[in-house]
Order: structure tokens, then sequence, then C-alpha cells
């Protein structure tokens, strides 16, 4: 049994030791501490998915989904980068559940067993698939989302406001109309709008005749 002196010289040298220990400064060496107890990502953290994410790769991707949709607002844009992240976890994840059914099958050597060890309650499959159908249902209400606000902006080009129409005014001219009466002849000048129009029939003249 060790003396108390002992235990303090232990102590002592545990303390000096780790004293010389700094931890990994290269990238190679930070990023393998980082995810050292990474097994599957299912509860990543930050750091780790930041590691595993292609910056290069995610704008791709952002850009075409922006390519498909086309945003005509900023609130529509923010959706569809929301749509691009998801669908991005959504990939990961579906990586990691391929990677974990052929490390399974490569300890079983059984498509069965395989298939046993994956159905189990609490398994990493199992909650593998639980992260994607929820990823799934997200994406597709995110997707409804983004429909209804397309469908909701006002269309581009003029306005469809149904007071305000195109229709150019009517060519509006002035004739001479001259009007016979008995002893008098009255000419002036009356607007006729040029679109075709109803006949007219001839104005009921006055009744001049003396009366008796």
């Amino acid at each position: 049994m060790p003396t108390l002196q002992q235990k303090q010289q232990r102590a002592d040298q545990a303390r000096i030791n780790g004293a010389k220990s700094t931890g990994p400064k290269t990238p190679e060496g930070l990023k393998s501490a980082q995810t050292a107890t990474l097994t599957h990502g299912l509860y990543a953290t930050e750091a780790t998915l930041k590691a595993s994410i292609d910056p290069d790769a995610f704008e791709t991707m952002r850009q075409k989904y922006h390519r498909i949709w086309q945003p005509a607002d900023e609130y529509t844009a923010e959706r569809v980068d929301e749509l691009a992240l998801i669908r991005w976890d959504l990939n990961r994840l579906q990586l990691v559940r391929r990677n974990e059914i052929t490390e399974l099958f490569r300890q079983t050597n059984s498509v069965i067993d395989t298939e046993i060890h994956a159905s189990k309650p609490g398994s990493v499959i199992e909650r593998l698939d639980a992260r994607i159908r929820k990823q799934q249902l997200a994406l597709s209400r995110l997707e409804k989302d983004i429909l209804r606000l397309k469908k909701e902006l006002p269309p581009a080009g003029p306005s469809h406001n149904p007071l305000q129409t195109n229709t150019p005014a009517p060519d509006i001219s002035l004739v001479t109309v001259t009007t016979e009466l008995p002893g008098k002849e009255n000419t002036e000048e009356v607007p006729v709008n040029s679109a075709p129009t109803e006949p007219v029939g001839r104005p009921k003249m006055p009744d001049t005749a003396p009366r008796s």
C-alpha cells in the first residue's frame, strides 16, 4: 500500500507531466480531437457539423435552389436558404445511415442479421430513421410554404388593378351639324365619337306652325 509520501510524489509528477502536454496544435490534430468521440453524427456538435460541410459545395447547392425557386423578396429568399440547409442535413443523415448499415453488414455478413440489428428499438439506425423522417417532413412543409408565398405575391408587369385598364380613349372629333327650320338655318359643331354607334334618327322638328 503506497504511503502518503509516495502519493504526494505521484501527484507532483502528474502535475509536471500535465504541464508539458498542451494538446494538438496542427489543423489535422485539432480536427481529430474534435471528432474523436464521434461515431455516427446523430448528435454532432456545431464544430463537427462545420467540419463536415464543404462551403463551396453548399454554396453551389444554395445557388441552384435559388435558380429553381426564384424568390421575389428577401423573406422568400431566406426560406429558400432554410430549404437548402434542411436538404443538406438530410443528405448528411442519409449518408451516415448508409455507413452504419455497411458497418453492420461487415460485422454480421448477413442481410437478415443486419436488418434485425438495424430495427432494434433504440438502435442508431432507428434513431437516424426518426431524424430523417423529421427532416423530410420539415422539407415538405417548407416547400409548401414557399409555394404559398409565390402564389400570394403580386404578378410582375403592369398593374392588374381592374379599375385601371389599358383600353385607349375613344377618338372624339367635331362635326358640323346643320338643322333646317322653316325660315331659319342653324349650324353648330358637336363632338362625335369615331367608334361605331347605333344610327341616330332625324331630330324631331319643333312645331312652328301658326296657331289659329
